[in-house]
């Protein structure tokens, strides 16, 4: 599905006149031109906070700006909204944790909704660094069945592939390949590493004499 990028560019009022250059979005939001232009073309995937800075720079929701929906959504009846509400409760399998914040508020829904739409980016995210697993799962879905429905751990591994991706480090492969092994894997596999000898450190008070 392509994003919205190139659109909102050319129609963005900016220093007085219309339309921005690629440099210029590039500016903005701190990123190099060619990495701006891989996104307008949709070569590379915008990370949540990118995407979120994008969206709030040309005043659209997230979803309007990589092409899944109109920028405005209304509702012409409460049926309407709940049904549309319903649906994004089982997309996401949180029927209990969203309906206790969402209840019938439209403004709790719009909150529930950024969560939603980054939730979603980081699925992509996910799925496209893995593919599927052994079973031809997604590998967010895998990564689920292991950790169970929890939004905290989801942020927390996007935040750990940010980290790897800085550090050059594989931190998130080696806890994606653990958490979507069955039970008994994960035994032999926590008892091997109790097994295994361990690097040795200075403390870091020994450092600090030095």
């Amino acid at each position: 599905m392509d994003n919205k990028l190139k659109e909102l560019r050319l129609n963005k009022e900016f220093n007085g006149k219309k339309g921005m250059t690629q440099q210029e979005i590039a500016d903005v939001i701190g990123v190099t031109k060619r990495t701006y232009i891989y996104w307008e073309k949709g070569e590379r995937q915008i990370k949540p906070i990118k995407a979120q800075k994008l969206a709030e720079f040309f005043g659209v929701s997230v979803s309007y700006l990589l092409g899944y929906g109109d920028e405005l959504m209304t509702f012409n009846s409460g049926a309407e909204f709940e049904e549309y509400r319903n649906n994004l409760i089982k997309h996401l399998n949180t029927r209990e944790r969203l309906e206790k914040k969402l209840g019938k508020s439209t403004e709790q829904y719009k909150l529930d909704k950024k969560t939603i739409e980054k939730i979603e980016l980081i699925k992509q995210r996910i799925n496209q660094k893995y593919g599927t697993n052994s079973h031809g799962n997604p590998a967010y879905d895998a990564l689920v069945a292991g950790i169970g429905e929890n939004d905290f751990f989801i942020r927390l591994f996007d935040t750990i592939l940010d980290f790897d991706e800085l550090k050059e480090t594989e931190i998130s492969d080696l806890l994606y390949k653990y958490l979507i092994l069955d039970n008994d894997s994960k035994h032999l596999i926590l008892e091997l590493i109790n097994k295994l000898p361990q690097s040795k450190t200075k403390s870091l008070s020994e450092k600090d004499n030095k």
